[in-house]
């Protein structure tokens, strides 16, 4: 079975009869990342954007109906689905209410009267935010939002799946009886939460970077999700040498992946990261006289 059909099955294994009927399913489609994904869904079933830019680089709230009458032949809609590019879940509330819901947490309040946008329809931004704890492959573990703020986010949603890296189902569970929250203002996020979200993406800021400019450091045979847990891997040992940069982080890891074992047996290698970790000299001047 497909990544998109276990997910499917999943929530139908939840939402069963006896549940009431009131329940709604609804799948949140990232139109930027498959916008054939989201094209297929906006043929068949009504769907609202969530943000307010172009529709094509807006994630999309699709209704696919009572959790009753799901149609079954859904799975052929999203054959080639990855988990970045949708999750499902269930509400009682109209697409409508949800869509507005949402809406309202695109962005988020920085200290100094900042706004940052708040990626939630990624797997990566939501395990984080809500604390998943039984996802293994979050890069930062979370919960980042407070409990009154994940009560408030959760508020209208009864349960939520999505897929993280490894393609392995999660559910986020809502409330018992869900509510829809007055909201009036944006999500206010302090410093540390702020650093949170911004770490939470750095693994795929990276592997974005080197299969852009760099992909025959990899092998072309090794998939995206194991790309991603080598990057998770390397990360604590670039942090340990004081690296924060993005361009120093890809730099890292690239370097990893050229040196591999040498890394913790060469000693001229082992003695210029030493310098890195002292502040002696940066990392560039380090990469400069690595040997061959």
């Amino acid at each position: 079975m497909t990544f998109s059909s276990v997910l499917l099955e999943t929530l139908r294994a939840w939402a069963s009869p006896a549940r009431e009927h009131s329940l709604l399913c609804y799948a949140l489609v990232d139109a930027a990342q498959n916008p054939s994904l989201w094209r297929r869904f906006a043929e068949r079933f009504d769907s609202a954007p969530i943000l307010a830019s172009a529709e094509s680089l807006s994630p999309h709230l699709v209704l696919l109906g009572r959790h009753d009458q799901l149609p079954g032949n859904l799975p052929a809609l999203h054959p080639q689905a990855l988990p970045a590019d949708l999750t499902l879940l269930c509400s009682p509330f109209r697409l409508a209410e949800l869509r507005e819901h949402f809406s309202w947490y695109t962005k988020a309040a920085l200290p100094g009267g900042i706004e940052m946008g708040l990626a939630f329809w990624d797997p990566v931004i939501l395990g984080s935010l809500v604390g998943q704890s039984d996802d293994g492959t979050l890069h930062v573990k979370g919960p980042v939002l407070s409990p009154e703020q994940k009560a408030q986010f959760l508020g209208p949603i009864a349960a939520w799946w999505y897929g993280d890296r490894e393609e392995m189902i999660h559910r986020v569970d809502g409330l018992d009886e869900p509510v829809l929250p007055a909201m009036n203002r944006l999500l206010i996020l302090d410093q540390a939460q702020e650093d949170a979200l911004v770490e939470a993406s750095v693994p795929d800021q990276v592997l974005y970077h080197l299969e852009s400019n760099r992909s025959p450091l990899f092998d072309g045979e090794l998939p995206h999700h194991r790309r991603y847990r080598f990057i998770r891997a390397v990360l604590p040992s670039a942090r340990q040498l004081g690296l924060e940069g993005l361009r120093d982080l890809v730099n890292f890891t690239a370097f990893c992946l050229i040196y591999r074992q040498r890394i913790q047996t060469d000693p001229e290698i082992l003695q210029l990261l030493d310098q890195v970790q002292k502040k002696a000299i940066s990392f560039d001047e380090a990469l400069a006289q690595m040997p061959e």
